[in-house]
């Protein structure tokens, strides 16, 4: 991959980012954090779902609510850890960009 593009993936990887904090009410935030990434869940199985494949408890999670956990496989096996954030239509979870 060229440097150009490279710079390029990072540029829409850090524009994706700002959109995100700015739809999660996060918009006083004073630095950059490109080494995360964003995912936006959302929908009628979004709690089911996440029940079946994070490590703590999602019930009685209120909107702006975060929560450390980890992803994990069917096995047990660990894929990553994140912080996720309750929002009014689902859930947004911060994790590795890579």
């Amino acid at each position: 991959m060229s440097a150009c593009s490279d710079r390029h993936n990072r540029e829409i990887r850090l524009a994706r980012f700002d959109r995100l904090r700015h739809k999660a009410g996060m918009t006083q935030v004073p630095f950059s954090l490109p080494h995360l990434a964003v995912i936006s869940l959302s929908g009628d199985d979004t709690i089911a779902l996440l029940e079946r494949l994070v490590t703590h408890s999602i019930t009685n999670w209120e909107d702006g609510e975060a929560r450390y956990g980890a992803v994990l496989m069917p096995q047990g096996k660990v894929i990553a850890d994140y912080i996720a954030t309750r929002t009014n239509d689902g859930v947004l979870i911060d994790v590795s960009a890579e």
